[in-house]
């Protein structure tokens, strides 16, 4: 049974339990809050993958390199504005040779073998028509997904570069490649 209040207010000093509990549901809702922005902040900053500084690489005996390594998106952006500028080249009306990415690939790393490294546009140079534009971007995404090259860009919108590197023992190997079947 509740207990009757009395008017001089003698009983009135205690806390209501109710009171109390309300007080520490507010509580308990701002650290819950509070733990669940801290994880969200900790999630953003694991999904970001930074370049370590130069005292970094130098420790880890790394070479440092100054430029950003390019993300699909950037490739795409620089894959249009070729597209766009080989619509302007004067049209050759000549029978379309139809090329292999494979060949293509090995087209390609011939000519980045002569250099150290080669401007992305450079490696459409020789690209006559839509479909070899086409097909060398995608030879190009190949050998990225094959660990054969490496692509930078220095700066945001800075000029993307591509190196040719030796292919690392855990890069993939492509379906029919003769490297897989050495043992």
């Amino acid at each position: 049974m509740p207990r009757p209040e009395t008017s001089a207010g003698v009983e009135g000093d205690e806390e209501d339990p109710r009171d109390a509990l309300v007080r520490r549901l507010l509580e308990h809702q701002k650290f819950k809050a509070a733990a669940g922005l801290l994880h969200e902040r900790e999630q953003l900053r694991a999904a970001q993958w930074l370049r370590p500084d130069e005292r970094v690489a130098a420790m880890a005996g790394d070479d440092y390199e100054p430029e950003l390594e390019v993300d699909l998106f950037s490739l795409l952006s620089a894959f249009r504005g070729v597209v766009e500028r080989a619509k302007q080249r004067p049209k050759l009306l000549l029978p379309p040779e139809q090329i292999s990415m494979e060949t293509r690939i090995d087209q390609l790393l011939t000519r980045l073998s002569e250099t150290v490294a080669c401007g992305f546009e450079e490696l459409f140079a020789d690209a006559a028509d839509r479909s070899a534009l086409i097909v060398t971007f995608l030879a190009l995404l190949e050998m990225i997904r094959l660990k054969l090259i490496r692509v930078f860009q220095s700066g945001s919108f800075g000029p993307i570069r591509v190196y040719k590197r030796p292919r690392p023992a855990d890069a993939p190997h492509p379906i029919g490649d003769p490297e897989t079947h050495r043992g």
